[in-house]
């Protein structure tokens, strides 16, 4: 689900670029499509599309909605996936906002995330040697 959304938005799932209330990309995708603006979610170089394949983007998104969904048991099995995406079945209502993301979504500008783009030395150690933290 988190790829698929990726793909769509054309951006990672955190990006320190952005507006703050834009950060955390899934939080805010998730609460477009929610909402019913699924096409909001589409990477903007991508605006100049035709009907079907604004439809396929669509489809897409609220297939990524449920795909993030906190209880598995709402998720779609990957073959419903592909029967939504492929157009053979209708993607089901619009998803609920996951819980998971409900407060980023709420309170993002008031969130502040640390990340180190570059993971440390010993996190390649194959375990062949003892490492030594930095």
């Amino acid at each position: 689900g988190m790829t698929l959304l990726e793909i769509i938005g054309g951006r990672r799932n955190m990006d320190g670029d952005e507006e703050s209330s834009e950060m955390f990309f899934p939080a805010w995708a998730a609460t477009q499509i929610s909402s019913g603006n699924a096409m909001e979610v589409l990477d903007k170089k991508l605006l100049d599309l035709n009907d079907a394949e604004a439809e396929q983007v669509r489809r897409a998104a609220i297939v990524g909605g449920w795909c993030i969904q906190d209880d598995e048991d709402e998720r779609p099995t990957m073959g419903q996936v592909l029967q939504i995406l492929e157009g053979v079945v209708d993607p089901p209502a619009l998803p609920p906002l996951p819980l998971s993301l409900q407060t980023f979504a709420l309170k993002a500008s008031s969130l502040v995330f640390f990340w180190d783009k570059d993971p440390p030395a010993h996190a390649h150690d194959n375990g062949d040697h003892p490492s030594t933290p930095p």
